[in-house]
């Protein structure tokens, strides 16, 4: 935040936005919804976020006060590593199931990719050239923003690596609670255990960053 606000104002700030709806009625319910500004990190079975964000999407494209809002979707990885795909045609086919015109859905889903960690700094670069321009993003999605920094393709100090992917989500985090644009991101499972139950592939670092935290 830019400056301190008082929990009143906070408050009442709260009270007038409305969050997002998740396309699960039981994990609105469970999670409250997605809430403006709030960092929300989800990791576990794969097919099922896919099919949870472009629900989330969807959810996220309802016109607003401020008219048809844009939604930026980034995707991160290593392509020789594991493929990270979109799945435009089920988007495409929810959109229109939702009611939305589709080319006109479709132009307000912006899509950024990354396939280094370097590159996922300069995705932050992107997003706020975008909302320079554009004051109406509703939702940032990231599907894997821990990925890189396992995945990152070239031979390069770990310790680097790590800072740059640190450095990418601690920036977005800031813009967006300042903006109060919600953030859903994806990681994949840890294959150690612990105490039976599987953590995420992460570090300490983004699992402080977080403000909800779910395993699916």
């Amino acid at each position: 935040m830019t400056e301190y606000v008082t929990g009143l104002q906070l408050l009442d700030q709260r009270v007038n936005e409305k969050p997002y709806s998740t396309g699960s009625p039981e994990l609105d319910q469970l999670i409250g919804g997605i809430q403006p500004g709030l960092f929300y990190f989800f990791y576990g079975h794969k097919e099922l976020m896919e099919i949870l964000f472009r629900h989330m999407t969807v959810q996220a494209l309802a016109e607003n006060k401020q008219g048809k809002p844009i939604v930026v979707y980034m995707l991160l990885g290593n392509y020789r590593k594991e493929r990270t795909n979109l799945g435009l045609e089920e988007l495409a086919e929810l959109m229109e199931d939702s009611g939305y015109h589709l080319w006109e859905a479709l132009q307000r889903v912006q899509i950024f990719t990354a396939s280094s960690a370097d590159q996922q700094v300069l995705l932050v670069e992107g997003l706020i050239r975008l909302l320079m321009e554009e004051n109406n993003v509703s939702l940032v999605i990231v599907r894997g923003i821990y990925k890189l920094a396992k995945d990152d393709p070239r031979i390069r100090s770990r310790h680097v690596v790590y800072e740059e992917v640190q450095q990418s989500i601690n920036s977005l985090r800031n813009i967006c609670a300042e903006r109060r644009i919600p953030i859903v991101a994806s990681g994949r499972d840890s294959s150690a255990k612990t105490k039976r139950k599987l953590m995420p592939e992460s570090s300490l670092f983004l699992r402080h960053c977080a403000n909800v935290i779910i395993y699916l």
